[in-house]
């Protein structure tokens, strides 16, 4: 058995539940001014019968959620036992951070700012992504999460 398949046996069996929603643009809106950066209201008002864009001036934006189970630990509990260690790994974190391991098969290095991750009914953004490889096989991805 590979480790990445010993791995994800054991963050299936012992894992937390999360859930991850990934959001795609979508298209600029038709009343998008490139001088402001934002949609010109008076579009909308001429044009009530076309979609809504949302605050980032996108219409027929999507998003998808991927439920999972990953490792989920505060970091006040894991940095007591070995700070430069998770100092090294992901960077200077706050007191209320979390940090994260998650399976290979979600990979968590390209999200967008709108893309969260959802655990014990909060919100979290991750940052400081990366990975932990072994023979050139990506075994898990872990990073801090941030409250949103």
């Amino acid at each position: 058995m590979s480790y990445q398949s010993r791995f994800t046996k054991i963050i299936n069996k012992y894992g937390q539940d999360v859930i991850l929603y990934r959001h795609t643009d979508g298209e600029r809106c038709p009343g998008y001014d490139e001088s402001t950066g934002y949609c010109d209201p008076q579009y909308h008002r001429d044009n009530p019968d076309e979609p809504q864009c949302n605050e980032d001036s996108y219409i027929n934006t999507s998003a998808t959620q991927t439920p999972y189970k990953a490792f989920i630990q505060p970091l006040r509990a894991l940095s007591k036992r070995e700070p430069e260690l998770y100092n090294t790994l992901i960077g200077k974190a706050k007191d209320d951070d979390y940090v994260y391991m998650g399976p290979s098969s979600i990979d968590i290095r390209n999200l967008l700012e709108t893309d969260y991750l959802v655990y014990d009914g909060r919100e979290f953004i991750i940052t400081n992504p990366d990975e932990n490889m072994i023979s050139n096989q990506i075994i898990f991805y872990f990073g801090t999460l941030e409250l949103r």
